[in-house]
């Protein structure tokens, strides 16, 4: 499981979905100031 800013998940968007639906991999994406997470 990786942890990503939002920044970096918008800008590489197509590759962290492919790499989801592909291998099964999870991200915790960070946002705001206070360094939110979600998982995805």
């Amino acid at each position: 499981m990786q942890t990503i800013q939002i920044g970096k998940f918008k800008a590489n968007l197509s590759e962290i979905l492919e790499k989801v639906q592909n291998q099964g991999e999870k991200f915790i994406i960070e946002y705001g100031k206070n360094a939110k997470k979600l998982l995805c």
